[in-house]
């Protein structure tokens, strides 16, 4: 409604992207993929320059398994942003795995690591062991496996579940601790959330 009154292109109150914007994020949460796809692309041609939303826009197309659009937007946000977001880069590595470009996929998983520990130095996460598991999958272990070791090494150990399963995949130790950690925040949180996290770390070594 607020779009429909404000409709003088001489005379606008309001900033038409950003309602857009909004609308598209609604529309999303409404399960509305197309819809919020058209009005996050009308936003951006209002405001081409917007890298947030245009990454926004990328998330929901990969999300709808248009992973061309999502490659191409993904790629046009990280040129354009100050400073992208590790998630841009693994999400890159997602549309282009969905295309069979396995080996730009890797690339932007290494992206996504290395955004990560300038981001945040001294903490690990499940970015790294992505990495890890796609590297090891397309022959290049020995590259994994020395990254993996040098983003242990530099992270300080928060007692989380992803310090042990890297040391699982380093074959330091067995699945045991990753398990039995996995179990106990289950058990102190009153759900099975961080089990089945705890299965999935074991299953992407297993997949790798």
């Amino acid at each position: 409604k607020a779009l429909a009154l404000d409709n003088d292109p001489k005379n606008q109150i309001l900033n038409h992207d950003v309602i857009l914007s909004e609308r598209a994020q609604v529309k999303e949460d409404l399960d509305d993929t197309k819809g919020a796809i058209a009005d996050f692309r009308a936003s951006l041609k209002i405001k081409p320059g917007d890298s947030f939303t245009l990454g926004n826009l990328a998330e929901v197309e990969l999300n709808a398994e248009e992973c061309a659009a999502a490659n191409n937007d993904y790629s046009q946000t990280i040129a354009m942003a100050s400073a992208p977001e590790t998630l841009y880069f693994e999400n890159r590595g997602v549309a282009r795995l969905c295309l069979g470009d396995i080996a730009n996929a890797y690339s932007d998983y290494q992206a996504a690591a290395a955004q990560e520990t300038k981001d945040v130095p001294g903490n690990f996460s499940d970015v790294y062991l992505n990495a890890w598991a796609l590297g090891v999958r397309i022959g290049r272990a020995a590259d994994a496996n020395k990254a993996l070791a040098e983003q242990l090494a530099g992270a300080k150990d928060n007692g989380g579940l992803e310090e042990d399963a890297a040391r699982y995949y380093l074959e330091k130790t067995d699945a045991g601790p990753v398990l039995a950690k996995a179990a106990a925040f289950s058990k102190d949180n009153g759900d099975d959330t961080w089990a089945g996290y705890g299965q999935y770390l074991i299953g992407l070594k297993e997949m790798a």
